[in-house]
């Protein structure tokens, strides 16, 4: 893949990997949403299904982000307003990539995370070597996704008790439960894209510039 060849590329989990790559290595966007293998040919919620082909079919730079979620539905953790480059996945795939010349150059970006299967321990865990590493320092912005697994609601309720230490003093705006993961509904996010941020009291606005 190169910028005189581009190609579609769509998914998530160990994809995190190739997506941070490819953006870190070429500059290109790619889409962070349901596994062919997995999601899809389980078959998608009706919301799940218009993000995906919406973002397939439309000029990405149309794409509308929110489109379909209730920003009733979030959690906001920290209010704010900014802009920045989206970036994220799988949290576990980042910080396999920490100290790799694949991995991207997270200041001044929106990050997105979300994982499945990790104990909260492990959570913690990663998000402190991501601290170490230096990432939280130059954040634009934080999207908690899903955490899905055995225990959702302990994982959940750790990674927003890190996240929000991290930035406690900042001004970054910070939400939680946004539909994207290994769970359903799980909305496509565009990997790379500048996007404008602003998290309120009450609302929540997030879309491409």
């Amino acid at each position: 893949m190169s910028k005189h060849d581009p190609k579609i590329m769509i998914g998530m989990s160990d994809i995190t990997a190739l997506s941070m790559a490819v953006f870190s290595q070429v500059g290109l966007i790619t889409l962070a949403g349901p596994m062919l293998a997995g999601q899809v040919s389980s078959g998608l919620d009706k919301d799940s299904e218009t993000s995906l082909v919406e973002a397939l079919t439309h000029p990405i730079e149309r794409y509308q982000i929110m489109r379909k979620l209730e920003p009733s539905k979030l959690k906001i953790l920290q209010t704010g307003k900014t802009t920045g480059y989206l970036l994220g996945g799988c949290l576990s795939l980042i910080v396999s990539l920490i100290g790799v010349p694949y991995c991207p150059n997270f200041g001044d970006c929106v990050l997105f995370i979300e994982d499945v299967n990790e104990p909260a321990y492990k959570i913690d865990r990663m998000l402190t070597q991501m601290k170490l590493a230096g990432i939280f320092d130059h954040l634009r912005g934080i999207i908690i996704c899903q955490f899905s697994g055995d225990d959702p609601e302990v994982t959940m309720a750790t990674v927003e008790r890190v996240v929000l230490d991290y930035v406690k003093t900042s001004s970054v705006p910070v939400i939680s439960n946004y539909p994207h993961g290994h769970t359903l509904p799980n909305m496509t996010l565009p990997v790379g894209l500048p996007v404008k941020f602003e998290v309120s009291e009450s609302s929540v606005t997030l879309h491409i510039l």
